[in-house]
């Protein structure tokens, strides 16, 4: 991973979430990504095709036995961007009876809803950001792979990593959901502020843990797409794709 590329992609976030408005408001419902796509694709249709009516009239179709899953899925939308607090409360409703299949969807809708919402009772102008690991607090949630520099991490190697990770993010403000060995490699689900680019702690965990020895490849992996398997993390390590997306940008290493 080039070490000036995320701080150049953070600058250009910031930059933008700056001229958009001050409110920010993350969805901090895990959704899969995929099903992020479709939804935001369909919100994108619909958006100039509501009117009051039609919504008011839609939410009672969440309930009826008769309702595809399609339609469901487009009332849902509708209802969403509306702003309205019958449409928030029909949504909050479906979310709690939502068949598995419409679950991430009726998430997605219930988040933009209280977005507009909040939006509409403030006359404040905001930034709805969504990422398939989702957030909490203000905070989205990266999954970080460190990459020993020796085949293995010993038990008081694995020990002194995972120590050093806790201290170090807690430095910057992250909270440390999970660090755990998955293979050969070192791997963290971490809470992070959106004011903090993320490379900052992995870098100086790298740093810390190398000046100690040489234990961690200068390499890493940071996503907020997905958590990913062992195999996973070695289809990016090797530059193949997951489901379609590259997560790898560094093309000096192949790892094994």
């Amino acid at each position: 991973m080039e070490a000036n590329e995320p701080e150049e992609i953070f600058r250009q976030i910031q930059e933008f979430l700056g001229n958009a408005g001050k409110r920010l408001s993350i969805v901090e419902d895990v959704v899969d990504i995929s099903i992020q796509k479709d939804y935001f694709r369909m919100a994108e249709q619909f958006r100039n095709k509501q009117d009051t009516k039609e919504v008011n009239v839609s939410a009672d179709i969440l309930f009826s036995n008769d309702t595809t899953e399609e339609q469901l899925k487009e009332v849902l939308v509708l209802l969403a961007s509306s702003g309205e607090v019958e449409s928030y409360r029909a949504i909050e409703k479906f979310v709690s009876v939502a068949p598995s299949q419409l679950k991430g969807w009726a998430l997605l809708a219930l988040n933009e809803c209280r977005f507009h919402l909040v939006g509409a009772l403030t006359d404040e102008e905001g930034v709805l950001i969504s990422t398939g690991m989702g957030g909490l607090d203000g905070k989205l949630r990266y999954f970080i792979v460190l990459i020993p520099a020796v085949d293995m991490l010993s038990q008081q190697q694995a020990k002194l990593v995972t120590d050093e990770v806790k201290f170090i993010f807690k430095h910057y403000d992250s909270e440390v959901e999970r660090v755990e060995m998955a293979d050969r490699y070192m791997c963290i689900t971490a809470l992070v502020p959106m004011s903090v680019p993320v490379n900052q702690p992995v870098t100086a965990v790298i740093k810390e843990c190398n000046g100690m020895g040489n234990l961690l490849d200068e390499g890493y992996i940071v996503t907020n797409v997905k958590t990913l398997a062992p195999d996973e993390i070695r289809k990016v390590l090797n530059r193949e794709p997951i489901d379609g997306i590259y997560f790898d940008d560094n093309p000096d290493h192949t790892y094994k």
